[in-house]
């Protein structure tokens, strides 16, 4: 098919809302697992000033993991309103070629 010249569009829409999908999952177990094993070492009984440390210790680590969790959720994000964006440019990619290629043959029929 004749293109005219018209720019591609490169991207794959499918894939990159997969891979958001894939990260939105990996936000998710990250933060599921950071907020269980905190629950654990709070739910711990320990004495001394030792399991205080301990403790914020852990609390920063969650911190820290629900801040990736957080980076992963919206690159995810970033990903789905770029895709949406690719199909846009492609549609409209397609929608140019069928309309040159509906003005080459309105052309020829008058020739």
């Amino acid at each position: 098919m004749n293109d005219f010249g018209v720019t591609p569009v490169v991207g794959d829409p499918a894939g990159m809302r997969a891979l958001a999908a894939r990260l939105r999952a990996d936000a998710g177990r990250a933060g599921t697992l950071s907020r269980s094993a905190e629950g654990h070492v709070l739910g711990a009984r320990m004495q001394g000033p030792g399991p205080k440390t301990m403790f914020k210790q852990i609390r920063s680590w969650r911190e820290g993991a629900d801040r990736v969790s957080d980076r992963l959720t919206d690159l995810a994000s970033f990903l789905d309103h770029e895709a949406a964006e690719v199909e846009r440019r492609q549609a409209e990619r397609r929608a140019t070629i069928t309309r040159l290629a509906d003005e080459a043959r309105a052309r020829e029929k008058r020739k």
